[in-house]
């Protein structure tokens, strides 16, 4: 079986960062299927592409793989030891192979502070204590006015209106895009209508960093050595980050993650950029630095679960309108 450790590292960054679901799964199989054709049997290019995509967000058929491994287009030969040819990266591909890997004597040393989720809500200056307006005032707060706003039950459910539109109705929504929009419809990079896109999304407005951790190799180590749980550790590591660009909120997602909000309107990309690289290297996930990905809408249900994913940590005094 071909191990992980003969391949070239910049496949193992493309599996190691798989897209989330609504973030081109399907493309990013053909790819990276043809970049392993040199290095893997079929057998072993569609376990590893099995296992990249195992928590992506949405099921992935093992047809599906299978014709990604079949009929990806490469005319390398497997077992080639050669210099690899590799095909022409997407933007996308390129974009989350170039995240900085996690520094992880920089989360022990966050982890040896002793923070856990427990401090986070202690630290809260507004704790909304009834879960069934959470949704409701969070929303508000976060999105003043009437603005267009996207929302959904389903990653695929995607609808654009006006925040009045919903009112009554976002606690039993799961997702949120975190910036307003300029429009209701919009065209996706394949040309197709869509209700969340790119075109149609407005200036970024604010910053969400999700924090996961699985409890196993470096990270288990340090959650034993330090007692933490995955969650105490997600809770540390959006403290930590609130030093350097205020917090707003913070967001159990019903699983295992936490969401942090921080302000972005106004904020140059460039310095958006530097501190999602930063949130990267401490463990956030890449993948919602794009302005349109899927957030957890805070006070909503998850889906299909129904649990509330509810406000850890609430400082209006963060806003950017709080004077």
């Amino acid at each position: 079986m071909q191990t992980t450790r003969q391949l070239p590292a910049k496949i193992l960054d493309l599996l190691r960062n798989a897209p989330k679901a609504s973030g081109g799964v399907h493309s990013y199989l053909y790819r990276v299927a043809a970049f392993l054709k040199p290095w893997c049997s079929e057998d072993e290019s569609f376990q590893l592409l099995k296992q990249a995509t195992a928590n992506c967000g949405r099921r992935v058929p093992d047809r599906e793989i299978w014709q990604a491994v079949r009929n990806s287009k490469n005319d390398w030969k497997p077992g080639h030891t050669g210099n690899l040819s590799l095909p022409k990266l997407t933007p996308l591909e390129i974009e989350l192979a170039s995240w900085p890997r996690r520094d992880y004597e920089a989360i022990e040393r966050i982890a040896a502070d002793g923070f856990s989720r427990a401090d986070l809500w202690e630290h809260s200056p507004v704790r909304l204590e009834d879960e069934t307006t959470d949704a409701e005032s969070m929303i508000e707060a976060l999105f003043p006015g009437d603005p267009l706003i996207c929302v959904g039950r389903k990653v695929h459910a995607a609808r654009t209106a006006h925040r009045s539109t919903f009112r009554g109705r976002f606690g039993a929504l799961s997702y949120v895009v975190p910036s307003a929009m300029s429009k209701p419809i919009g065209k996706t990079q394949d040309g197709q209508d869509s209700a969340r896109s790119l075109q149609n999304c407005g200036p970024r407005q604010w910053h969400v960093l999700e924090c996961d951790f699985k409890q196993e190799g470096e990270i288990g180590r340090i959650l034993e050595t330090h007692s933490l749980t995955v969650q105490d550790l997600c809770a540390a590591v959006l403290w930590h980050l609130a030093h350097e660009r205020p917090m707003v909120c913070a967001v159990h997602s019903g699983g295992k993650s936490i969401h942090g909000w921080y302000p972005a309107h106004g904020v140059t990309e460039a310095r958006t950029r530097a501190f999602h690289r930063l949130a990267v290297s401490l463990g956030c996930d890449p993948i919602t630095h794009n302005p349109v990905q899927w957030v957890r809408l805070p006070g909503g249900t998850r889906y299909p679960s129904k649990v509330r994913q509810s406000v850890q940590y609430f400082n209006p005094a963060a806003l950017p309108d709080s004077g």
